[in-house]
């Protein structure tokens, strides 16, 4: 396989009633390079052969699987350090997305070349399909994030970023 050209970080613990779904959507994506790498973060109830079923399946899922739970930042790094692409996508184990969001997501980047992180706008779906409650963004507040460090305009699962740029911070919180 080639290099991908965007991969999806997706960590799991405890979902193997919500982690296939996931998967079909980032596999069905219309940009075909992708990758996806599933840590799974110490689960018990299923999760492990779950997803060690769909590695041998399809080879553009890798899956990592911590002994221990090591919590959601440490996974994301993981994961993110096992991916073999410039671009990291995120993804929650509950996460569905559009077909076109790699295709989008890699446009973004060719235009926006000096660009490190970009976050799309997204619907929160209740347990039974309901709509409860788009996201657009919001403005960025500089003041505020110079006073303490707060991003509130920015949703982790609907965020892709280059690689580089989050390693040459640190990446995920630990905590």
């Amino acid at each position: 396989m080639n290099k991908p050209k965007i991969s999806f970080c997706i960590p799991t613990k405890n979902r193997v009633a919500w982690i296939g779904e996931c998967l079909v959507s980032a596999l069905e994506q219309t940009e075909p390079d992708i990758e996806i790498v599933v840590v799974n973060d110490g689960s018990d109830d299923g999760t492990k052969e779950f997803l060690d079923d769909w590695a041998v399946k399809d080879p553009r899922v890798k899956v990592i699987h911590n002994e221990t739970s090591l919590g959601g930042g440490k996974s994301r790094n993981i994961g993110a350090a096992a991916a073999t692409s410039d671009i990291i996508a995120v993804m929650d184990d509950d996460d569905l997305m559009p077909s076109d969001r790699a295709f989008v997501t890699l446009r973004w980047f060719e235009e926006h070349p000096e660009s490190e992180l970009v976050n799309y706008p997204y619907m929160r779906i209740g347990y039974f399909g309901e709509n409860l409650r788009p996201f657009w963004g919001e403005p960025f507040d500089h003041e505020r994030w110079k006073k303490d460090g707060t991003i509130g305009y920015f949703s982790n699962p609907s965020c892709a970023y280059k690689k580089k740029a989050a390693e040459e911070m640190g990446g995920y919180p630990s905590e």
